[in-house]
């Protein structure tokens, strides 16, 4: 098959599978866990795909068949999923926007939420200190050079001397989060408290999220405020959501200018980088996986996966380093990283057929999430995660599933439960003291 037969089926294939699941379940499966992976992994790994294929060689065919069976094995698995558990999404989505928002007005509540977000100040300070610079301050700082600046994001997060997953896990995960709860109890309770922490919170987040001048964590922080507003209004307005799409680009645009200093380059060149960081350069992560495993560095068979405080008799293979290095070579200035999709870790690690079941287990749990969500009770604090997980469930198709799954993860999951117990117990206290 010539390339042009490879990149009609592909775009086929992206386009018959997504009319069936609009179909299928309406136009609120836009604001969706399901719909939000599948867009990720459309845009970053598949439209792009075949351009990274010149005479679709052995490794060149695993990996294209791979990316096309993504979309289709996920179709099926969303529809399988929702067999076993007899679930109708349009009806089940419909009933929980519909539901009536538990109102979140005493102060017991707001006084542990004010807490946290005291917590997450002090920790922010912390690592700043830690730091010899900070990449926002040294961007504005018109004298640094992009390699300069890539340095400085490298020892502020992949080379960064402490825990900087610890540290990262109250401003990148815990902040977006109480941000987006905020939102949701402005929405629903309109009272000053809660509009002055959104508007503090979102300010803090949309800083914690490009302190570092990465661009995509900030862009995905935004899709998840859009999707709770969604969710909020009960109501999803394709026109809107085309208007939002322009918007994002828009703010590319003005990152790209910046960030990667291309103002004076023109707007041809501007949109050169952003295509190939859309389209090629996502998914060329995958491609060296292919590439590489296992005709030149043999399977891992479970070496890139964690050996939490050395329990198991064997050092981690760092995997997306290792990618980045076989992609762009290894003497490059900066330490970077190559994250691809959940799926190709089980590739790397067992083979073709691992990674096969992986796609039906990964949208078995990314359905079942889903799922979870809309026979829930509906409070802010579960809108608030519904709209975090939105985006950051969405990224196991651009991330390995361990790294979605886990510590961070788990600590916010944790976060949560402990959070509704410490309401709860000092809301019980509070009325057993005022009966006394």
């Amino acid at each position: 098959m010539t390339q042009f037969g490879w990149i009609f089926s592909t775009f086929a294939i992206v386009i018959i599978c997504f009319t069936f699941l609009f179909k299928r379940y309406g136009r609120f499966w836009l604001i969706s866990i399901p719909a939000t992976f599948m867009f990720i992994y459309t845009i970053f790994n598949v439209l792009g795909a075949n351009y990274l294929c010149s005479h679709y060689q052995y490794h060149e065919l695993k990996y294209i068949i791979a990316i096309n069976l993504g979309v289709i094995i996920h179709t099926i698995g969303f529809v399988l999923t929702d067999h076993i558990f007899k679930f109708n999404f349009e009806t089940e989505m419909k009933d929980f926007i519909n539901k009536p928002m538990k109102n979140e007005k005493d102060q017991i509540f707001k006084f542990i939420f004010s807490f946290v977000i005291i917590v997450i100040v002090i920790v922010t300070v912390i690592y700043f200190k830690m730091l010899d610079s900070i990449p926002i301050v040294e961007l504005l700082n018109s004298s640094s050079k992009v390699l300069e600046l890539a340095k400085t994001r490298e020892m502020a997060t992949t080379t960064f001397t402490g825990k900087y997953h610890r540290y990262s896990f109250f401003f990148k995960i815990l902040l977006p989060y109480l941000s987006l709860v905020a939102m949701a109890a402005t929405y629903k309770n309109r009272d000053k408290f809660w509009k002055i922490s959104f508007i503090f919170l979102f300010i803090f987040t949309c800083f914690m999220l490009i302190v570092d001048i990465q661009k995509a964590p900030l862009l995905f922080y935004l899709i998840s405020i859009i999707y709770l507003l969604y969710v909020l209004n009960k109501k999803v307005d394709v026109k809107k959501l085309i208007f939002v799409g322009i918007g994002f680009i828009i703010i590319l645009i003005i990152m790209y200018l910046f960030i990667l200093g291309l103002a004076g380059r023109g707007m041809g060149v501007v949109f050169t980088k952003i295509s190939m960081r859309l389209f090629i350069a996502q998914t060329k992560g995958i491609y060296t996986a292919f590439k590489v495993f296992p005709s030149h560095h043999d399977f891992l068979y479970g070496l890139s996966f964690p050996n939490p405080g050395g329990l198991f008799p064997y050092e981690p293979f760092d995997l997306i380093k290792y990618i980045f290095k076989e992609m762009y070579g290894y003497g490059r200035f900066i330490v970077g990283t190559a994250p691809t999709p959940y799926f190709v870790e089980f590739y790397v690690n067992f083979g073709y057929f691992a990674m096969i079941v992986s796609m039906l287990i990964g949208s078995f749990i990314i359905q079942l999430t889903q799922i979870i969500f809309l026979r829930s009770h509906k409070t802010i604090i579960n809108l608030g995660l519904y709209a975090f997980l939105l985006v950051s469930m969405g990224k196991l198709s651009i991330i390995s599933s361990l790294f979605s799954f886990g510590i961070k993860f788990l600590m916010l999951i944790l976060f949560v439960g402990i959070y509704k117990v410490t309401i709860v117990t000092a809301r019980r206290i509070n009325f057993k003291s005022s009966n006394e």
